[in-house]
């Protein structure tokens, strides 16, 4: 088993990859500014980019 916020990643791509959508290889860079104290913890911004990415680059 994998450890840290990858594990995250990992976990939104097998979704993707288990669902009518259909993703592709893909090269990007993820930025953010969340606030501190903003009550969304990174692992959960991250998981939220990434889930909007896929969104909006797959059928």
């Amino acid at each position: 088993m994998g450890e840290g916020w990858s594990e995250y990643l990992k976990g939104t791509i097998n979704i993707y990859k288990n669902s009518k959508f259909k993703i592709f290889g893909w090269k990007g860079i993820i930025a953010g500014n969340v606030p501190i104290d903003a009550g969304l913890s990174s692992s959960a911004a991250l998981t939220l980019a990434l889930t909007r990415v896929f969104a909006k680059v797959s059928n």
